[in-house]
C-alpha cells in the first residue's frame, strides 16, 4: 500500500490535463471496468506471490481457512467487501458504480486468475504437476 499515494499523485496531473472534465457515461464505464480488471490482476499477483498480503485481503484468507474451505475465495471476499461498503455508506462515504464494481466483481475475477492463469504464470512447474495429478 506504500505505492498507492506515489501512483495516485503521478497520474492525477496527467488524467486532468489530458481528459475532459465531464468525459461520456459510457467512457467513464469502460474506464472502470478497465480499473477493475487491472486491480484484479494486481490482486491476484500479490496474493500468490508468497511475499504477504495486507491486513484487508488477509481477512477473506482468514474466512476461508477457518471455515476449511467450505466456504469458497470469492464468497467471502464478496462478503467483507460488501460489508465494507455498507460500513462506509452508513458512516457518509459515497458509493458510486465503480465502488459497486470492484466490492462485487473482485472475488469472483481475483479466484479465477488465482486459479487459472497467475498460479501458472508464477508457479508453472507447479501448474504442470497439479494438472497430472
Amino acid at each position: 500500500m506504500i505505492m498507492v499515494g506515489f501512483v495516485s499523485d503521478f497520474f492525477y496531473p496527467l488524467v486532468v490535463t489530458f481528459l475532459p472534465d465531464f468525459p461520456a457515461l459510457s467512457f467513464r464505464l469502460i474506464v472502470t471496468t478497465v480499473a477493475v480488471i487491472i486491480a484484479c490482476i494486481s490482486i491476484s499477483m500479490y496474493m500468490e506471490s508468497g511475499l504477504g498480503i495486507a491486513p484487508y485481503d488477509a481477512i477473506t484468507t482468514i474466512l476461508v481457512d477457518a471455515s476449511k474451505e467450505r466456504i469458497p475465495f470469492f464468497v467471502a471476499r464478496v462478503t467483507v467487501d460488501v460489508l465494507a461498503v455498507l460500513i462506509g455508506f452508513f458512516f457518509g462515504a459515497t458509493v458510486g458504480i465503480g465502488t459497486l464494481m470492484l466490492a462485487f466483481l473482485t472475488g469472483p475475477v481475483v479466484q479465477l486468475l488465482r486459479e487459472q492463469v497467475i498460479r501458472r504464470v508464477l508457479f508453472p512447474v507447479q501448474s504442470t504437476i497439479r494438472e497430472t495429478i
